[in-house]
């Protein structure tokens, strides 16, 4: 309590519970510390390194000193977003895990490395947001719009993408493992080198998309359609079909 930890090194540092009241950690590194539950009311933390630090459950109070992004990351963690206008917003490097940020725009959004795991994202605008080498694994992106979105390197594996629009979205590298993607449009999107491996695409629009070096092992196919796709050969197109796969257009 009231300790002078300015410029500490606390990296990963298990700090759940802990009485932190009056602390001075300006310019400490927290980075991807466990804050949960932690009392940081009257502390001064301004210019830290708060990176994928969990801060669910924190005390914080009016004479906080918290740099303004991490306030927002600290609200939407314990309070969610549901509908709120976050366009362009940097929320780059945050732990978000398990936030309700349905219905919100996120547009212009940068998610740059961020944790939203088990996160609810449904109905959320997503266009042109920033989601390169994001965690999504089992996130609710149900009729989301990412029309656009940058998500190449991305985890998106156990997905929730029914209806989601993915039009022109960069999803190169991307882990699509057991995604949902049942009815997604997914037309212009870049999925080169994606690995869809067990995913359902059924009733998904994949026109024009670039598919060069995609896994669609065990993918469920039915009803999904192709056309004038980059990285589909001849051969490839037959056993496509073969699972359930439509072709709009002629090899």
């Amino acid at each position: 309590k009231g300790a002078n930890l300015s410029k500490i090194n606390l990296v990963r540092g298990q700090l759940h519970r802990a009485n932190l009241e009056g602390a001075n950690l300006e310019g400490a590194n927290l980075e991807g510390a466990n804050l949960s539950d932690a009392n940081l009311n009257y502390a001064k933390l301004m210019n830290a390194n708060l990176n994928h630090v969990n801060f669910r459950g924190v005390k914080i109070n009016y004479a906080t000193e918290l740099d303004d992004k991490w306030y927002l990351v600290w609200d939407i963690v314990n309070h969610g977003a549901y509908g709120r206008n976050l366009s362009g917003v940097e929320l780059e490097d945050a732990d978000l895990k398990g936030a309700n940020i349905g219905n919100a725009n996120l547009a212009d959004t940068n998610f740059k490395c961020t944790n939203l795991r088990y996160s609810n994202l449904s109905n959320a605008n997503l266009t042109n947001s920033k989601l390169t080498n994001t965690n999504l694994t089992d996130v609710n992106l149900i009729k989301a719009n990412l029309s656009n979105s940058n998500m190449q390197g991305a985890n998106l594996s156990n997905t929730l993408l029914f209806n989601a629009i993915l039009t022109g979205a960069l999803l190169n590298e991307a882990k699509l493992v057991k995604a949902q993607l049942c009815d997604a449009e997914l037309s212009n999107a870049k999925l080169k080198m994606a690995n869809l491996m067990d995913a359902n695409l059924k009733n998904a629009k994949l026109w024009k998309a670039d598919l060069r070096e995609i896994n669609l092992e065990g993918a469920e196919l039915e009803g999904a359609i192709f056309g004038k796709n980059l990285g589909i050969t001849e051969e490839m197109k037959q056993e496509l079909v073969k699972r359930g796969a439509i072709f709009l257009d002629k090899y």
